[in-house]
């Protein structure tokens, strides 16, 4: 069995931000209703930028798989000296209404006279899970982001309102993560599902990234998946160093091994189900995020019996995978941008 990272959930979920100049932090949560095709994404967002004052966000955004259409998102900004951001506690609370809780979230956002609301809660896991290959990356100056989910695989229940709808569940799967740093990559390619048709018991996730260190390009990526209490993960640097990865906005295709097992998957979806969402780094540049909670994910999982590779099992999913393409440009495939 290759284990990811585990860390105690609870202290690993309270905010770092402490008033430091070129710095970023980032909650999500993400949910999906496969049956019903619907998705949610949240993100609780600060950034105090090197040159300006602190701001903290609220954005909102959902999908429908059914009607595209339909898909909605909005943002909300405070400066963060009107928040409780810089406590190092959680709850957060961004604004009139808008806590993030290690167990709970609620809030809602307005836009166009359309309002999305939402009262959410869950069982927070007892480990957060990194999936960077090493302990320490955790603790040292390097990697300059760093990125763990208290939360890996959750299930939510509660209430999203949206276009004169309620809906109410009680075990959609999900996701609650937790992101930090000084800078962010120059672009990468992220996916992250806990709803397959084939067993409810599996748990993937994928990074593949593209910085600078010392003026050149450096590439990584990172795969984990979870059937039952086995753990599959990349853990050695050269393994990530080599994972391959291909991909347009809208399309991926990826393969990690290590000495015993290979992991390959393809991910698509259709332009009319992406969302953008500009990101701003410390330094004050923009990444474009091209982004999905309803994509399609096909994954294959083989072992190493007599030299050779066994599949051991298939997954997919056809509108559950959340999935992003984030680049120093948009694409003009996605139309709606926060």
């Amino acid at each position: 069995m290759s284990a990811p990272v585990l860390l105690p959930s609870a202290s690993w979920n309270e905010p770092r931000w402490r008033g430091q100049r070129g710095f970023y932090e980032v909650y999500f949560i993400k949910l999906n209703l496969p049956e019903q095709g619907h998705a949610l994404w949240l993100r609780y967002t600060l950034l105090e930028p090197r040159a300006g004052d602190p701001i903290a966000e609220v954005w909102g955004f959902y999908f429908d798989h059914r009607h595209p259409e339909r898909n909605w998102s909005a943002k909300q900004s405070t400066p963060a000296i009107h928040t409780n951001w810089a406590s190092g506690k959680l709850p957060l609370q961004l604004g009139v209404g808008n806590a993030l809780h290690h167990a709970k979230a609620e809030g809602s956002l307005t836009r166009e006279n359309e309002t999305l609301s939402w009262e959410l809660h869950w069982t927070p896991s007892p480990h957060a899970v990194g999936i960077f290959p090493a302990r320490w990356s955790y603790f040292a100056p390097l990697p300059r982001t760093k990125y763990l989910s208290p939360g890996w695989d959750i299930r939510i229940g509660g209430t999203v309102s949206l276009h004169g709808e309620r809906l109410s569940f009680s075990d959609a799967p999900g996701q609650q993560a937790h992101l930090w740093g000084v800078e962010y990559a120059d672009e990468w390619v992220w996916a992250h599902c806990n709803a397959f048709a084939e067993r409810d018991d599996a748990v993937f996730e994928a990074l593949h990234a593209t910085t600078h260190f010392a003026g050149r390009p450096v590439a990584m990526g990172m795969l984990c998946l979870r059937l039952g209490e086995r753990f599959y993960a990349l853990r050695g640097w050269r393994a990530c160093r080599r994972m391959e990865s291909h991909s347009v906005v809208g399309r991926w295709r990826f393969a990690g091994e290590e000495r015993a097992f290979r992991i390959e998957g393809e991910i698509s979806v259709e332009p009319p189900h992406l969302l953008g969402a500009r990101y701003t780094t410390p330094s004050g540049e923009t990444r474009w995020c091209h982004n999905t909670k309803v994509g399609y994910l096909s994954l294959r999982l083989m072992t190493r019996e007599q030299g050779e590779w066994r599949l051991v099992q298939a997954l997919s999913t056809s509108n559950a995978c959340a999935a992003e393409w984030v680049s120093r440009k948009p694409e003009e495939c996605v139309q709606r941008w926060v």
